[in-house]
């Protein structure tokens, strides 16, 4: 009788348990939390809106945050205002109950440039900030395993800021896929941010550190680098060594490359950035030589275009960016397709150079004459715009400085007053309007002006009509025209 009735007993606190609301049975089992507890934004985001999990629709919420200087909130809107960290804590009042939820927001300063044009180098980030919170997310990633040993090289381990610089490098100049050795999970402090590698060397496409995975005296990081990049080993090496100032890491063969670099850029170095950028220019133009037939990757390696002084458009980019970067002056590689003159297109690659806070377009390959001749200097493409570039070269100009100034191009110096016009009929009739104004005056008469082709029938058509002006005034002619570059065809008529 005595057990029919602990049965009885035990069945109504089954059925008053089940009677209870199912949403109050799953909010006693679970605190409120917070969706995201650790959020990164910028100084410039939209408004963050907090979510927040096992809470119920009657409960009571009051928001705060631990610096106004940072964040503001209001209600579930979160404001970034100023660089920095800060905390929210949102007061949960629920089931008779008070918790205390925290969110922890890290504000970046949003990147700037000057005239709204990106330019890494002189942006403002926190990276401090930025470090810090990539050290206490592999910390919170760590998987601990206590019983497993790592074997490692003592040589290897980072127990300094320097030595993961270093580590980083090697690692990246010979592999796409490396480890970084610690002693202990504390000497994560001397890792930085991904975004501070990637800023301070410019040839990394891509940078990423996996969380560790195994640790008992020793933590393995894996970095991850992009597995094509814009240089080889030695290349990538030699650029970091002129970013960071060091060439400890260096082996002989890519030492000798940093020293010929060094050594030439010194003799190139002018009074100022605008005739150093010249001097470097009209060397490789007078100096170098595009092969008219070539296979193999010699020809695209800067030390093998430093010391035969042949190789293709690989080579004269990487020779002004690593020449320009030797002398002080920032500089950068651009990628991307030409319209050759039959209308044929290639790969190429060209530079972008600032000088005086501005920057401006640099195609060496294309002033250097081909076949080659020795002497012949052009400015055609020689501290040009943008704009007058893309006439014949295509690049995504996404996150690149913008070319827009025409102060230092020799080109518009030179060729600037020069009339343009286009279409066979707009082009004889200029020319007879100049002819008859010329005649006012007299012998002799030069007409100059750019069209953007030439054809057999407009060279016809202007011969036509010198003949006919010849005819009616004793007198004799000739026609010129060359190329200058994404100007045209600089045509040039004379009457004598």
């Amino acid at each position: 009788m005595k057990r029919l009735r602990c049965i009885g007993f035990l069945a109504i606190v089954v059925l008053l348990v089940s009677m209870l609301p199912y949403a109050s049975r799953i909010e006693a089992a679970a605190k409120p939390k917070a969706k995201e507890k650790s959020v990164t934004l910028y100084t410039d985001s939209e408004v963050y809106t907090i979510e927040l999990l096992n809470v119920n629709s009657g409960a009571k919420l009051k928001y705060s945050t631990s610096d106004k200087k940072v964040v503001k909130v209001k209600k579930a809107k979160v404001t970034p205002v100023g660089a920095g960290t800060a905390t929210v804590k949102v007061k949960v009042k629920q089931n008779g109950k008070t918790y205390k939820v925290k969110i922890n927001f890290t504000v970046i300063q949003k990147e700037t440039a000057v005239d709204d044009q990106p330019q890494k180098s002189e942006n403002t980030v926190d990276y401090d900030a930025l470090a810090k919170q990539r050290t206490e997310k592999l910390m919170a990633d760590l998987k601990r395993e206590p019983n497993t040993t790592l074997k490692f090289d003592k040589a290897k381990l980072c127990q300094s800021t320097e030595e993961v610089w270093t580590g980083i490098i090697l690692g990246c100049k010979d592999s796409s896929m490396f480890h970084l050795y610690f002693n202990d999970v504390e000497d994560f402090k001397y890792l930085r941010s991904e975004e501070e590698y990637l800023n301070a060397l410019p040839s990394l496409n891509e940078l990423k550190f996996l969380a560790p995975t195994k640790y008992a005296n020793v933590v393995s990081l894996t970095v991850t680098t992009s597995e094509v990049r814009d240089f080889y080993p030695d290349e990538f090496a030699v650029d970091c060594a002129l970013t960071i100032g060091k060439t400890n890491y260096l082996d002989r063969d890519e030492k000798e490359l940093y020293d010929k670099i060094i050594d030439l850029a010194k003799e190139l170095k002018g009074k100022n950035e605008y005739s150093t950028v010249k001097n470097i220019h009209d060397y490789l133009v007078l100096n170098f030589e595009y092969p008219l037939s070539y296979f193999g990757k010699d020809v695209h390696m800067l030390s093998y275009a430093l010391e035969t002084k042949v190789c293709v458009c690989d080579g004269y980019s990487k020779a002004f960016y690593f020449l320009c970067k030797a002398t002080g002056i920032e500089c950068i590689i651009v990628n991307g397709t030409v319209i050759n003159p039959d209308g044929s297109k290639d790969t190429h690659a060209w530079n972008k150079v600032k000088i005086k806070d501005k920057w401006y377009a640099v195609d060496v390959t294309w002033d250097d004459p081909v076949p080659d001749e020795k002497g012949r200097l052009k400015f055609y493409y020689f501290l040009v715009t943008d704009k007058d570039i893309s006439a014949n070269h295509i690049w995504d100009d996404t996150d690149l400085p913008k070319a827009e100034s025409k102060d230092l191009g020799i080109i518009y110096e030179t060729y600037g007053s020069y009339d343009s016009v286009s279409g066979n009929a707009d082009s004889l009739a200029y020319i007879k309007e100049k002819l008859d104004k010329g005649l006012e005056k007299g012998l002799p008469i030069t007409v100059q002006f750019f069209d953007s082709s030439t054809s057999q029938t407009l060279y016809s058509d202007i011969w036509d009509v010198l003949t006919d002006y010849c005819s009616k005034n004793y007198c004799s002619g000739e026609i010129a025209y060359e190329s200058v570059g994404f100007m045209g065809y600089l045509y040039t008529i004379k009457l004598y």
